[in-house]
């Protein structure tokens, strides 16, 4: 009776310390919160398919459990990309440890809602200044020297070919 009372307690407690989270719910949803608004820092530039899949596992895990699994990065043969994982891991261990606290949350909201869209830019920031500054160039929609093409030019001026009538075979 002593062994089934003894062996009942210690399985208690180790389903007791074993359950215990070590994140509250308030850092959660801070930490959550946070990667809503600021979801920059889980971009990683990595180009190989092992890179890809371990930084896919590592931000779903994250996302959903606030876990950040522990996996070998031996396959990664590109040190740069070895980098950019670890960088990550340090990130999200950083956020865990030291969650933003709610005011700082709100500024982040506030800050982000107060700037305007920026257009997006494929060209190179040059390009983009010369575009859309026409202060600081003459290089604009209206004065970029390009010719109007007429639309009998752009279109064929041969009949179109027939098709073959399906209905005959």
């Amino acid at each position: 009776m002593k062994k089934l009372f003894l062996l009942n307690v210690i399985l208690f407690l180790s389903i007791f310390l074993c359950g215990q989270n070590s994140i509250n719910d308030d850092a959660k949803a801070r930490i959550s919160t946070y990667l809503k608004i600021n979801p920059q820092i889980l971009n990683v530039q990595v180009s190989s398919l092992e890179a890809k899949s371990i930084v896919d596992i590592i931000v779903y895990s994250y996302e959903n459990f606030l876990v950040i699994p522990e996996l070998p990065l031996n396959n990664i043969t590109d040190a740069n990309e070895k980098s950019e994982i670890n960088l990550l891991v340090k990130r999200l261990e950083n956020l865990t440890n030291n969650p933003p606290s709610w005011q700082e949350i709100l500024s982040l909201q506030l800050k982000k809602k107060s700037t305007p869209p920026t257009p997006p830019v494929y060209a190179g920031d040059d390009k983009a200044a010369q575009y859309y500054n026409t202060k600081s160039s003459n290089f604009n929609k209206k004065s970029s020297q390009a010719k109007a093409v007429p639309i009998e030019i752009e279109t064929s001026k041969s009949e179109p070919t027939p098709l073959p009538d399906k209905t005959k075979e």
